[in-house]
């Protein structure tokens, strides 16, 4: 890291990219933003390549991923979880249910209330799903040792919770 002066305080600089970096020799492609919105990038193209070779959206995947790890859950508290709009919820729990991947079920706690569930090939779909996505992750970090790779996802884990505080 480089430093420079600014009003007499030193200021940390990112290394400029070399002629040999894989982003150029741009020195705004050096940006730690940039390299994370680029890289960030490529990583949801691919995934959402994935999720549309099954039919599916980032909203199906949260819905089918939160039923997998929550078990039965009502369609208020889904909605609370996935972030969306209870009403907005409605037409994708609808296209779900169509497909044979999730059921209302009686709540086993308050018999008049439903709640949402995985069937059988909802749980298949998140297996393949879960496996589909461990692969796609190895083959994106690659070129990291597994050392850099737990060390990535520490840095991800705090810079993701830090900007969280701050939006909120």
């Amino acid at each position: 890291m480089m430093t420079t002066m600014h009003h007499g305080d030193p200021v940390a600089q990112p290394p400029r990219p070399s002629k040999n970096s894989p982003t150029g020799a741009l020195r705004f492609e050096g940006g730690t933003g940039y390299l994370l919105s680029r890289t960030g990038s490529l990583a949801r193209r691919s995934w959402t390549r994935m999720l549309t070779d099954r039919n599916l959206t980032p909203h199906h995947y949260g819905i089918l991923m939160i039923l997998k790890e929550a078990g039965p859950t009502g369609q208020q508290r889904l909605s609370t979880m996935i972030g969306i709009d209870p009403r907005n919820l409605v037409p994708i729990i609808e296209g779900l249910a169509g497909r044979g991947l999730l059921a209302r079920q009686v709540d086993p706690d308050d018999r008049r209330r439903r709640v949402l569930a995985l069937t059988d090939s909802g749980h298949a779909l998140v297996v393949d799903l879960s496996e589909t996505g461990a692969v796609m992750e190895q083959h994106f970090l690659r070129a990291l040792a597994p050392t850099e790779q737990a060390a990535l996802h520490q840095m991800l884990l705090t810079l993701l919770a830090s900007v969280t505080a701050e939006d909120h």
